[in-house]
């Protein structure tokens, strides 16, 4: 039991970790991001963004980035990009769920 809830709050502290070094990141290379319509997101229960994008890692910061305060963000990845090693260590920390491209 005591090492299911260390992970937990480790959990917790990684996602944390990441979303301020990616704050920071997207700061260096972004000076504004605006979200419109972010007052209609539902403040409950699920909802799915879906992104058509160029760079599967620079959209999801972007997201984190903006409406993680908000709420706690959860993503699929390409299972190619899960398997590699420290993207993926951190992707199954992260909770990411692997999907298998056609």
């Amino acid at each position: 039991l005591s090492a299911y809830i260390w992970i937990s709050e480790f959990k917790e502290l990684l996602y944390f970790i990441v979303k301020v070094f990616l704050n920071s990141i997207l700061s260096i290379f972004f000076r504004d991001i605006e979200v419109i319509g972010r007052d209609r997101l539902p403040r409950h229960g699920p909802m799915i963004f879906a992104i058509n994008h160029a760079n599967q890692f620079v959209d999801a910061a972007v997201v984190l980035g903006t409406c993680g305060s908000d709420f706690k963000v959860s993503y699929m990845m390409a299972e190619a990009s899960w398997n590699r090693r420290i993207i993926g260590d951190i992707a199954k920390a992260l909770d990411v769920v692997p999907v298998k491209r056609a």
